[in-house]
């Protein structure tokens, strides 16, 4: 049995704002998180080659999340979704 998805121009536009609403609200995170870690990063008296392996993989396992969380925000407001 098939049935129609009728959604009106009017909920077209809620849908797309909200999308972009929360795309904008993934680069605020990614934002936030990096320029956090960043500004601990400079303050402390280490160099980044000193660090232990597991905290290279670590820190890049979670920056591969936060990218994989905006870009899967991008791909829905692109309308990339199936």
């Amino acid at each position: 049995m098939a049935s129609l998805n009728s959604v009106g121009p009017a909920q077209r536009n809620v849908v797309a704002s909200e999308r972009r609403f929360f795309l904008g609200m993934a680069i605020a995170i990614a934002v936030t998180v990096i320029f956090g870690f960043t500004l601990n990063a400079a303050r402390m008296n280490w160099t980044f080659l000193e660090l232990p392996l597991q905290v290279h993989l670590h820190a890049a396992a979670f920056l591969a999340w936060i990218i994989l969380y905006v870009v899967q925000n991008w791909l829905v407001v692109r309308g990339s979704i199936t």
